[in-house]
């Protein structure tokens, strides 16, 4: 998603670039998602921190007039949701 949206990372030597790019992605992935179920036991707080963080990208998103922002703002009415429903 992130090469579709522009995101690039510049450096001579793109194959050392390429792999530690996707090794960096991975650890980020994994350590994000382990962070996000730590904090699913507590009523809303995952929702909240998603909530924050969806509009935070479709603020940057839409600063940048890029076409990905429909995604985070369904995310972000979908949290929001879910928000006033606790």
């Amino acid at each position: 998603m992130g090469i579709l949206a522009g995101v690039s990372v510049r450096q001579r030597r793109w194959i050392r670039c390429w792999l530690s790019s996707l090794l960096v992605t991975v650890v980020w992935l994994i350590g994000m998602h382990n962070a996000f179920n730590l904090i699913d036991g507590v009523d809303g707080l995952a929702s909240g921190v998603g909530l924050f963080a969806t509009a935070t990208m479709l603020i940057a998103a839409l600063l940048q007039h890029n076409w990905f922002s429909h995604g985070h703002r369904s995310l972000a009415e979908r949290c929001s949701g879910f928000c006033v429903q606790l």
